[in-house]
């Protein structure tokens, strides 16, 4: 192959429009005389995330994204002359791709065979890592097709089923491919005539549940509803491929680190739900707990007030304590299937912002007693056996004083 004539796209992200090309011999990102290879292309779209902000007028991390694209002499052997972005520019690498994708899958299956013939401590890492593995690469793939469906749907006005048809195949991918699931209950008992089951289908609302580990994600996938997004730490925003559809699907970032961005982004979001009718689900306890046990961490007020600001209602979702399945500080993995609760919502209509105190405590109390009854329903509530039918006024009331 000739020698290739390469030009330099810088975008200059402090305080302007990244779109906007600051250099002198800059090129469009489709522009068709230039042939983008996977890393050249990846770094372009990295600058989607920040194209967004700055768009909303916020001031970008003082940041230089360089992009380099490679101008075709020849198309490589084996390829029509009007090579597509994602094709290789060696014939070696083309013919050799196909074994690069198969070696995760391959791996995997030898550390799930492995578990069955190794002794107990061995078997357990190897079943362990074997999901790890698969859910790094499911979740990976779900991000692309995130990433490819989402200005379609955005084009066709449906931008607000982006992180839904994400979530669904999510919940569909890691059922077959680790074996574990989310088995989603509304319940039926009402508060001002709706039911868990009922608010599922009504918006917009505010979801909030607790978070136990990263598996989590999984159960967004098995019970969010349409026209839903999620919030996020602002350090997501610049994950590949998982970045770039949070970004895609109007995500709600959060720089816990500033006070003062965090409210304008909720600000946002409160006025989002209000004029598109969109719910936002929302981990009120904002971080992972790895709980071995039915309890809940302290939560943040966010969620509530941009309750008590949109004038809509809270939606607590339940996850029964997954221990058994998942033991993130044990590296142990079973896989099985998590009850999951929707309680009924809590109105805040005519409520302000003296009023989130007590929602939040009336809301913590309500998940508080979900969580231990589907424990001891499931009877594993830290990985062993629960008394099914006594003992849980006593431990409800033990965990209500410690907390």
């Amino acid at each position: 192959m000739e020698d290739a004539e390469c030009a330099t796209v810088t975008y200059k992200t402090s305080g302007q429009d990244i779109r906007e090309p600051v250099a002198s011999n800059t090129v469009g990102i489709n522009y068709p005389e230039f042939h983008w290879t996977p890393e050249t292309w990846f770094k372009a779209v990295l600058a989607l995330p920040l194209a967004d902000e700055s768009a909303r007028g916020a001031k970008c991390e003082p940041r230089r994204i360089t992009v380099t694209a490679v101008r075709k002499k020849r198309s490589p052997a084996g390829f029509p002359s009007s090579t597509p972005f994602f094709a290789t520019t060696t014939p070696a690498f083309a013919m050799s791709w196909p074994l690069y994708l198969a070696i995760p899958p391959m791996l995997i299956i030898a550390m799930r065979l492995l578990s069955f013939v190794l002794p107990a401590k061995p078997a357990q890492l190897a079943s362990y890592y074997a999901f790890a593995i698969s859910s790094f690469i499911l979740m990976g793939c779900c991000a692309l097709y995130g990433t490819l469906v989402a200005m379609p749907l955005r084009m066709v006005g449906y931008g607000g089923l982006i992180q839904w048809t994400v979530a669904r195949s999510f919940k569909w991918v890691m059922w077959y491919g680790t074996g574990v699931t989310f088995r989603v209950t509304g319940s039926m008992k009402k508060e001002g005539g709706v039911s868990g089951e009922d608010a599922l289908k009504d918006r917009p609302a505010v979801f909030v549940g607790n978070h136990q580990t990263e598996l989590d994600v999984l159960m967004l996938g098995c019970m969010f509803p349409k026209y839903t997004s999620v919030t996020a730490k602002k350090s997501l925003k610049y994950v590949p491929l998982l970045g770039w559809f949070m970004a895609l699907s109007k995500t709600v970032f959060i720089d816990r680190a500033n006070r003062t961005t965090s409210r304008a982004a909720f600000d946002t979001a409160a006025h989002t739900m209000k004029s598109t009718r969109q719910n936002v689900f929302i981990f009120p306890e904002g971080t992972r707990s790895y709980a071995s046990k039915p309890d809940l961490l302290p939560f943040k007020k966010g969620a509530f007030h941009l309750a008590v600001q949109a004038q809509v209602p809270i939606v607590p979702v339940v996850c029964g304590n997954y221990f058994h399945v998942l033991d993130v500080k044990g590296k142990r993995f079973s896989p099985g299937v998590v009850d999951v609760t929707v309680l009924p919502p809590i109105q805040t209509k005519g409520l302000g912002a003296e009023h989130v105190d007590d929602l939040v405590k009336k809301t913590r109390d309500a998940m508080m007693d979900e969580l231990i009854r589907l424990s001891h329903v499931s009877g594993t509530g830290n990985g062993e056996p629960l008394p099914r039918s006594s003992g849980i006024d006593q431990e409800r009331s033990e965990l209500r004083k410690r907390n």
